[in-house]
């Protein structure tokens, strides 16, 4: 059963980044006489967590602890380089990242996820609460409304596991492509104070180095696609 309103957080050794590398850190001392949003994301970099959810915390951190919030956290099943890395890319100085790497806190308040569909193994289900200083939880919100985000990731995964759909066959028949997946991701990365250009986009939506998908993967446009294309975008024009 999952965590709920007015049920105590367990207290558990955990890991973060310190400058020498990681540290164990118990979540009493994250909790324990202070008040505390804590979110969780089902992985570091992944596509959905780094332009959706990161973000908005980020930039609303300041507001959120003006509210007289001690600490703002986010926790992941991944280890503590992992997320010393993703708060860094993220520019997230002001939130605590914890690395809940055995999954012991995770599971403890019921909040696993199985991702091995994707390869990911067990991870963290999205959501994120409010506690108070007794430690025990004030509010809970396992983010629905994240769901676009979870879906964004789950079209990734797709295409990067259908290599043989090709991006002008996307094109002819949809009007976009992994190429487009990725200008968008830079866009609502750039906008939402998370750093990233299209290069590093695109290798994150193929899941390798372009040139790498493209020698791999790529197959020369057949004539009869090439004219299905063009009818496409002169059909665009048109409309």
């Amino acid at each position: 059963m999952s965590i709920q309103v007015g049920d105590k957080v367990p207290y558990i050794d955990i890991k973060t980044k310190g400058n020498e590398g990681p540290e164990t850190i118990n979540t009493g001392d994250v909790f324990a006489g202070k008040k505390v949003v804590l979110f969780a994301v089902p992985g570091a970099f992944t596509p959905g967590c780094s332009a959706a959810h990161m973000p908005g915390f980020v930039i609303h951190v300041d507001d959120i602890m003006a509210k007289g919030v001690d600490t703002v956290a986010c926790i992941s099943v991944n280890d503590a380089f992992v997320m010393g890395a993703w708060g860094q890319a993220q520019n997230a100085e002001k939130i605590l990242m914890l690395a809940d790497g055995n999954n012991e806190f995770t599971k403890e308040i019921g909040m696993e996820l199985d991702g091995s569909g994707f390869g990911l193994g067990t991870r963290s289900k999205r959501y994120a609460m409010i506690v108070d200083p007794d430690p025990s939880v004030k509010a809970m919100n396992q983010i629905e409304q994240e769901s676009k985000a979870a879906a964004f990731d789950r079209l990734i995964g797709h295409l990067q596991q259908r290599t043989d759909v090709q991006n002008i066959d996307l094109m002819i028949l949809a009007d976009f492509c992994r190429n487009c997946l990725s200008r968008w991701y830079m866009e609502a990365a750039n906008e939402r104070v998370s750093e990233i250009d299209y290069d590093q986009a695109r290798e994150l939506v193929y899941a390798m180095p372009y040139d790498e998908w493209k020698k791999s993967f790529q197959k020369p446009a057949t004539p009869e696609q090439l004219a299905a294309l063009e009818a496409r975008i002169t059909t665009g024009n048109n409309d």
